[in-house]
Formats: structure tokens, C-alpha cells, sequence
């Protein structure tokens, strides 16, 4: 049974890993490219030589991503398919640990259960989704996964730490998880855990995290951001309560907003028909996991709690809590610290079923789920293919065709970083990247922009008009926007539902 599950899981991973989702996003192109350039150079797109943190946008992403991607682009160049692979690859080692956990926790009836586990594993949305994106978070997931495999079969306390900890490397939502969930390992069976190496792995992390670098990200995502404090002031300000003091200040905001979003982790909204609301990490009106699994995810948690399964207990309570310091909470990626408890869960209880009828009936549910989740697929790739930054691949094939016939090249930024994308799809040698005399960068308002390298120019669409007034009659210029501009007009690129992304022009 095990090997068509892994079968199962592998073919759902890398079919079509290049084609769906239908386009790298930025976040995509710059792992994959700092990966090229590692490759490379052994610098990253910035010039520094191994990094433990990488520079992107608008924050910094941990190395862990990066450095697992550099055999698959070492050994399939630099595309969307060895950018995904690791994900992908990764993906199915979940499915075989989340099995082997499974069984080694549980006595009776555990082959059962670990089939069981390992299906829900292969084929849930929220881990198939995830499996088929460049993202840190399932990578962080699976190894994770891997050294609570290793816990569990009793072998080296020093490669079981190991691996338990270094997802901090490759995820943030594992830098509060991970520190936290080794306290109750450590207690239930402290043979199993290398203290020494334990603190090896977590003080830099630590350290790192002090540094402006290391907060960057949290600055991005934190509940009491700026927003949340002129919201605060506000209500101060026009309350005519004689407690506005009290109930208006940073700590009732963020006790009220962590514990609002720590129980939102477990309603089924969000868990079986809903999702989160960004677009990326789940289709919308899609559950995480398939609705015909809700009662028994609940029925499982009664379960472990009524026999006081510890071990699953401390999981479960600290998988939110790094997500719920953050805004947009429940989110999908966030709570991955959940992965692969759900699925183990739900296997708990199904294996108590003990009518063969109701058996079957389940799996019926199971196999429509499937089916309507799966026809979902094409539309949910018209309809959000903006929100994956389609049209850029299409933009630089264009660029690399007719580059060489105009002086400068100007280019919206309306779809994101373009440079990136550019640097991804032409395989730009990274030396040559960072010497170009054109190269122009700069942080501004927590922000690393680029606005030029080679012949390219990278400009806001507001600024169009007046770019264009002062361009030089005697040179050609090729113009690309993302809204109509006065210009001959040669082509424009769309999306898979027809909208255009892209107008090409020249002058």
C-alpha cells in the first residue's frame, strides 16, 4: 500500500510542476535565482559570499531554500521546474515520515492509521498545494518532519536535533515553533535530544534576530504595526469612555487580536471549506483539508486529550502560535507549523470506524473531493493568474527577441520587482549582473529597489508621461506598461483570462 501512496504523491508533484501553478511569482524567481548565482559565483544577487540571510524586496529570506535548491539548478539549469523541486521533492518526504511517525506512536492498529495518515498527506490540499511552489515553508515543513521521524526511532540524539532544528534556517514561523516545542521533547524523553547541539544550531539564530536583518520580515507581517497604532490613538482620541486608557492601549490590542487569531487557527472555516484569503497558497472557497475530514479532526483532538497524549497535545497548542502574532491570521504558510498533525489526527479517528458501510461511503466523499478539487484547477488558473505575476516569462522572451533593436528599454513596475524576473529568465551571468554600469539600486522606505541595469530602466506607470516628454528623438525606446500610453503600439501580453498585463510600445 505505502509504495502506490508515494507513487501517487510523486506523480501529483511533478506533473506539470513547471505549468501549475501558472507562473513563477517574485518570491519564486528570486530563491531561484540567488541559487543561480550561489551556483555561480558563490555570491548571492547582491555580492555577498554564502550568506546566512538572503536580501530580496523588501526584507531578507533565510538561507535554508536557497541552498537546497542549488543541486536541482546545478543539475536541471535555472527554470520553474528545478526551482519547484525541491519543494516538490520534499513534499513526498513528508507523505513517508508523516506514515512513519504515524505508526511508531501508535501501537494497535497503526498500519492502518499510517496509510491512512500518509493519504491525507499526499492528497490534501494544503500539503499537495504547497508541494508544487518554490516556498521555504514546506521545505521547513518536511525537514521538520524528518527529525520527528528520526524522535521517534530512537537513533542519534545529535542528527535527531539536528534536523528538528534547522528548519529555523529556512522559516520564520519555525523560529518561535521550534524553540518552543523542544522544551516538551526535551521532558517527555530527554535521551532523544542533544542539548549541546540544540543550542549550536538556535544561538545564532538568535543572534541573528537581534540584527536588523533578522527583524525585517517581522516588521513586514507584525499585528502592531503602524497601522494598528494610529488605529489605537484614533479610538483614544474619540472615546468618551472613562476607560479608553485601558481598553485602548498596545497590550489589550494584542491580547485580544493573538487570541482572536490563535482559536481562528482551529475553526473550520478556515481549516474545510474557506482557506485563507490570499491566493497564492490555496484556490479561494477551497478548504485545507477536505470538508468529509472535519468531524474527525475534531474527534481526534478529543482524542488525544482524552488519552492524554502529550506529545500531540504540545503540538498542537504551540503549531499557532507563530502565526498568531501575525496579521492576515489564520495564514496558510504561517501555520505550517501544523503540518503534518491534521492528517495524523483525522487518522486517529477514521481507524475507529468500525461500520464498513460508513467506510465506504467516506471514501466515495473522498474521491468526489478530490475530482471537484482537481476541475477547479484550469479556472482557478485563468482567474488568478495575475496574482502569480503572469506574462513576465512571456515580457522577457519578447525583451531577448528585440532588445538589441532599441537604446533603452523601459519597463513598469507595476507586476512587481521586473528585475528579477529578467535576471531569472535570460540566466543573466550574476558577475555581470553586479558590475553592469548600469546598475542602479538603493534601499528607500524599508524597500531594495532596482531601477536599472544594461539598457533596461525600471519606472513606475505615473511616471511614464513624463519619462516619455524627455526621452532623446535620436535614440529608440522600447516601453512597456501596464496601462495604455500615447505610443506606437506593437503587441501586448496578457493573462490566461485575457486581461492585458503588458502593453509594448516604441518610440
Amino acid at each position: 500500500m505505502l509504495p502506490i501512496i508515494i507513487a501517487a504523491t510523486f506523480l501529483s508533484r511533478i506533473l506539470f510542476l513547471d505549468q501549475f501553478p501558472p507562473s513563477l511569482n517574485w518570491d519564486e524567481a528570486s530563491l531561484g535565482y540567488n541559487a543561480y548565482s550561489i551556483l555561480k559565483s558563490g555570491r548571492d544577487e547582491w555580492g555577498v559570499a554564502f550568506p546566512s540571510i538572503f536580501r530580496a524586496f523588501g526584507d531578507y529570506k533565510l538561507p535554508g531554500y536557497v541552498y537546497f535548491s542549488v543541486l536541482p539548478t546545478f543539475l536541471f539549469d535555472l527554470n520553474p521546474l528545478s526551482t519547484r523541486l525541491t519543494s516538490a521533492l520534499f513534499g513526498i518526504i513528508l507523505v513517508f515520515t508523516t506514515y512513519y511517525i504515524t505508526r511508531k506512536m501508535i501501537g494497535h492498529w497503526s498500519l492502518r492509521i499510517g496509510h491512512w495518515a500518509a493519504i491525507l498527506a499526499a492528497l490534501s490540499p494544503w500539503s499537495w498545494f504547497l508541494s508544487r511552489i518554490a516556498l521555504e515553508a514546506n521545505l521547513a515543513a518536511s525537514i521538520f518532519s524528518v527529525g520527528l521521524a528520526l524522535y521517534f526511532s530512537r537513533l542519534s540524539p545529535i542528527v535527531t536535533t539536528l534536523f528538528l532544528t534547522l528548519p529555523v534556517w529556512i522559516y520564520n514561523s519555525y523560529r518561535i515553533f521550534v524553540p518552543l516545542f523542544l522544551i516538551p521533547l526535551f521532558f517527555l524523553r530527554r535521551s532523544r535530544i542533544s542539548v549541546l547541539t540544540a543550542l549550536i544550531i538556535l544561538l545564532p539564530m538568535f543572534g541573528q534576530m537581534l540584527l536588523s536583518s533578522g527583524q525585517a520580515r517581522f516588521k513586514w507581517v507584525t499585528i502592531l504595526d503602524s497601522a494598528a497604532i494610529g488605529e489605537l490613538e484614533y479610538l483614544r482620541n474619540t472615546s468618551q469612555s472613562p476607560y479608553k486608557n485601558l481598553f485602548y492601549n498596545r497590550y489589550s490590542y494584542l491580547i485580544f487580536h493573538v487570541s482572536k487569531n490563535y482559536l481562528n487557527h482551529f475553526n473550520p472555516v478556515f481549516l474545510f471549506t474557506s482557506g485563507s484569503t490570499n491566493y497564492q497558497f490555496n484556490i479561494p472557497n477551497q478548504g485545507l483539508i477536505f470538508l468529509v475530514f472535519a468531524p474527525f479532526f475534531y474527534l481526534g483532538i478529543y482524542q488525544i486529550f482524552k488519552h492524554k497524549n502529550y506529545f500531540l497535545i504540545a503540538w498542537l497548542l504551540l503549531a499557532p502560535i507563530a502565526s498568531s502574532i501575525t496579521k492576515d491570521s489564520p495564514h496558510v504558510l504561517r501555520s505550517i507549523t501544523f503540518l503534518p498533525l491534521p492528517f495524523i489526527l483525522i487518522a486517529l479517528s477514521l481507524t475507529q470506524l468500525k461500520s464498513k458501510l460508513l467506510t465506504s461511503i467516506i471514501y466515495l466523499l473522498f474521491l468526489s473531493s478530490i475530482f471537484y478539487y482537481l476541475s477547479s484547477i484550469p479556472n482557478y488558473s485563468k482567474t488568478y493568474s495575475w496574482s502569480w505575476q503572469y506574462g513576465t516569462k512571456q515580457l522577457s522572451d519578447y525583451i531577448v527577441k528585440h532588445q538589441s533593436e532599441y537604446d533603452q528599454i523601459l519597463i513598469t513596475k507595476k507586476s512587481g520587482e521586473p528585475h528579477i524576473f529578467l535576471l531569472y529568465y535570460q540566466k543573466i551571468n550574476p558577475n555581470d549582473y553586479r558590475t553592469n554600469p548600469n546598475l542602479n539600486r538603493y534601499l528607500r522606505s524599508d524597500w531594495y529597489w532596482v531601477d536599472s541595469f544594461k539598457n533596461y530602466r525600471f519606472i513606475n506607470d505615473w511616471e511614464f508621461a513624463d519619462k516619455v516628454a524627455s526621452l532623446d528623438p535620436d535614440k529608440k525606446y522600447l516601453l512597456i506598461s501596464s496601462s495604455p500610453i500615447p505610443a506606437t503600439k506593437l503587441t501586448q501580453i496578457n493573462s490566461l483570462n485575457n486581461t492585458p498585463v503588458f502593453y509594448i510600445y516604441e518610440i
